[in-house]
């Protein structure tokens, strides 16, 4: 089923179908919003039908392909995921301005710079990624809609292991089709079944681990709420997040095994961040002990590189850092950013700003706590591009490695 979006100005229609879902909606709106800002939009493009297709209807498939197909005044839009959307919508911006509508091909992860040029090539044995999703789940924040998001960032760049942070209730019931279960598995990811999640609100795990059906299967994990919590806490959720989720993970193709852990540290306190900080490293002494495992963690530690939690498995635990060890490529930027907030017109949510690059600030990490000797990361990577700029506070970080 076909969507238009028409200008009657300028003639110009914009349209998707409705069955290639909320990326393809997304960029149809946002093209027909740009074109009718533009002065030039009506001289070069007026009377143009543009449509927009995903190159497959498997919401598990995708590929970096941006295929633009120009016939007098019909252009067709073949596209395979979200940056192949964004190489897409610098395509038109590029037309804007040259007055020249051509036919070509781009790949979206090298017209979208920064780490999106790692999306489709992986760096190592293992990629794992982690994301503070935004607990948020007023209007202004629309957690159905950054739902979809989230499971498209994570489509995109494809790890075998996925850990988020403030996967609250508002984040799972109540959203139907849009809630993060369902999102995750229509892009092939099933959340790990970790035993012992209780806490303070709705006992909900807030950072759950997802993994790829397709690549590894679960073996085992558990969960852990700090011990250590505020007193003067901002409520239950807030307190409820603070916790931690591990599991063990064999590939399928190789029957190598691994533990991934994702976690969040306390938002108001450095002395609770430490106290934390030391119950995880305990925790994950104890699973050394138990499997003998190399141990990858991360997550939002709330916690700066100068910051006493931080430090404490930097300097006191001295677990090595996906950032410091990356040989190929580490990211610039910070890894949070401005709240993405709902806009009215648009119908979306959106940016209220852009990516900073102050990477002593960053408060999200990947690290090492059981590192064997054989180690080599390539790749530390902060995903900024138009969809994570929209989907979080926070961007998904994530690390190429093999053991």
């Amino acid at each position: 089923m076909q969507i238009i979006f028409e200008n009657e100005a300028s003639g110009i229609r914009v349209s998707y179908r409705k069955e290639d879902g909320y990326d393809s909606k997304r960029f149809a709106i946002l093209l027909s919003e740009r074109l009718s800002r533009s002065e030039r939009a009506a001289e070069i493009l007026g009377g143009s039908c543009i449509s927009v297709r995903r190159e497959t209807a498997d919401q598990t498939a995708v590929s970096p392909h941006c295929r633009i197909s120009v016939c007098g005044r019909v252009i067709e839009v073949t596209v395979g995921g979200i940056l192949a959307l964004d190489a897409a919508m610098r395509y038109f911006d590029r037309v804007l301005e040259t007055g020249r509508p051509e036919s070509c091909e781009l790949r979206g992860d090298r017209e979208v710079p920064g780490a999106n040029a790692y999306a489709f090539s992986r760096r190592g044995s293992h990629r794992v990624m982690y994301y503070n999703i935004l607990w948020d789940a007023d209007a202004r924040h629309c957690p159905g809609e950054r739902n979809v998001i989230a499971a498209d960032l994570v489509r995109e760049f494809g790890p075998e292991v996925v850990g988020f942070q403030e996967c609250g209730r508002y984040k799972r019931v109540g959203l139907y089709s849009n809630d993060i279960v369902a999102q995750m598995a229509r892009v092939g990811y099933r959340e790990a079944p970790v035993s012992g999640v209780k806490n303070s609100f709705h006992d909900v795990n807030c950072v759950p681990l997802f993994y790829r059906e397709s690549e590894v299967r679960f073996i085992e994990g558990g969960y852990h709420w700090y011990v250590n919590q505020p007193t003067d806490a901002i409520g239950p959720m807030d307190v409820s997040s603070k916790s931690l989720s591990w599991g063990v993970f064999e590939v399928k193709a190789t029957g190598e095994c691994f533990l991934a852990a994702s976690t969040h540290l306390c938002t108001q306190v450095e002395k609770l961040r430490v106290l934390q900080a030391e119950e995880a490293c305990g925790l994950f002494e104890e699973l050394r002990r138990r499997y003998g495992l190399p141990i990858v963690m991360g997550g939002d530690f709330n916690s700066h590189h100068l910051d006493g939690g931080y430090r404490y498995f930097r300097d006191t635990a001295r677990y090595p850092a996906a950032s410091g060890l990356a040989t190929e490529y580490t990211a610039a930027e910070k890894s949070y950013h401005a709240y993405p907030e709902f806009d009215p017109e648009l119908g979306l949510c959106m940016p209220t700003g852009g990516a900073e690059y102050e990477t002593a600030k960053t408060i999200d990490h990947i690290l090492f706590p059981a590192a064997p000797a054989g180690l080599r990361v390539r790749v530390f990577g902060v995903v900024v591009n138009s969809f994570s700029l929209a989907g979080s506070d926070h961007f998904p970080i994530f690390s190429d490695f093999t053991f």
